[in-house]
């Protein structure tokens, strides 16, 4: 027939090398799952262990980075004894940030914000000592001191999970200013129902997670990366 060329067994042969590399493939991830077993729950209790295990590891490499724990900054913040300096990128606050927190820049061009709240309606707390609230993997602060100095408010830093601002602190604490990490930092936040806002000021249950593989806040927040 005019223009009409039947294929030729030839021509159909690039088939059989598609279809053995893609069962192989089949087969290879078939394997790979059947040899990893079953995967732990990503549950809330599964995050808040996953957290305390990699803030231990960031507590080891910073040994002069003495912090504080969430629970601990919660009941300051509601005293208005805390200043929160958000040492993440500009992306990551434009998400969501702790109420009132200023960024590292704002903090150091102007470090009296540390003063008293603007209510001053405050007395000076007592040391914490043995009765500091448990940090995110239900252990107390390391620190067992950080509270707010007398007149002042407590210098909180934070980041995802306290390894940029341990850093913060370190540098921070060498130039003679007392500033605390802040454990686990606004993951552990989340999970101890932390309020966040956004650029606006307005409350959200939004959080930068930093990366899919941060993805750890509560499970009533929505992670973004």
């Amino acid at each position: 027939m005019s223009g009409v060329f039947p294929l030729k067994s030839a021509d159909r042969s690039w088939r059989r090398p598609a279809l053995a590399c893609l069962l192989i493939a089949v087969l290879s991830a078939w394997g790979l799952e059947a040899c990893s077993g079953p995967q732990p729950p990503r549950d809330d209790a599964w995050k808040r262990s996953d957290i305390a295990a990699r803030y231990a590891r960031i507590q080891a490499a910073h040994p002069n980075a003495p912090d504080i724990s969430v629970d601990q900054a919660m009941e300051l913040a509601r005293q208005g004894r805390a200043l929160f300096v958000d040492v993440r990128t500009p992306a990551e606050r434009a998400v969501s940030t702790l109420p009132g927190a200023v960024d590292l820049e704002t903090f150091l061009a102007d470090p009296a914000l540390s003063g008293p709240a603007a209510s001053g309606t405050h007395e000076p707390s007592e040391t914490a000592g043995t009765d500091a609230p448990a940090g995110p993997d239900g252990a107390a602060s390391a620190s067992g001191s950080g509270v707010a100095a007398p007149g002042g408010r407590e210098i909180i830093v934070y980041c995802t999970i306290g390894e940029r601002s341990a850093a913060t602190v370190e540098n921070l604490r060498s130039q003679g200013i007392p500033a605390f990490n802040l454990a686990g930092s606004i993951l552990a936040w989340t999970h101890i129902g932390g309020p966040l806002v956004d650029a606006s000021g307005k409350p959200t249950r939004r959080v930068h997670v930093y990366a899919r593989d941060w993805d750890l806040a509560a499970s009533d927040y929505q992670s973004v990366w």
